[in-house]
């Protein structure tokens, strides 16, 4: 089973605080999806004994959220760019979504959340040889 670094539990009252969800069914697939970016980041620390801590969990499901979204606004557009019917035009923002703005985004969130405790450090710690 992949690892998961927020339950669905913790999502739903701490998290979302009485908003409602954004994951519906998919909070598991997403959840962990989200832990592996996050384990991508941090360089398999968690997974070695670091701290679960509410930062790694908030991380994890706002990250969730946005991979969410993502694959939402990809099927919704589905290949599509712009359109015209009957005198209705309109372009969708493809680039919003696009492979480099989805990392520079997930980057952005794992940075807001996780860079004070050290877990990102790109180097190794003592204990870590």
């Amino acid at each position: 089973m992949r690892t998961v670094y927020v339950t669905e539990e913790y999502y739903q009252s701490e998290y979302l605080c009485g908003r409602d969800s954004a994951l519906a069914e998919s909070f598991l697939y997403y959840a962990a999806k989200a832990s592996q970016k996050i384990d991508q980041y941090t360089y398999g620390r968690l997974k070695s004994g670091w701290d679960v801590t509410d930062d790694v969990k908030i991380c994890c499901c706002e990250l969730a959220e946005y991979l969410y979204s993502c694959d939402a606004k990809e099927k919704q557009t589905a290949g599509l760019k712009s359109y015209s019917n009957d005198g209705d035009s309109g372009t969708f923002d493809t680039e919003s979504f696009s492979r480099e703005e989805k990392e520079k985004q997930i980057r952005s969130i794992i940075r807001a959340y996780l860079s004070d405790g050290g877990i990102l450090y790109q180097g190794r710690y003592k204990e870590e040889r």
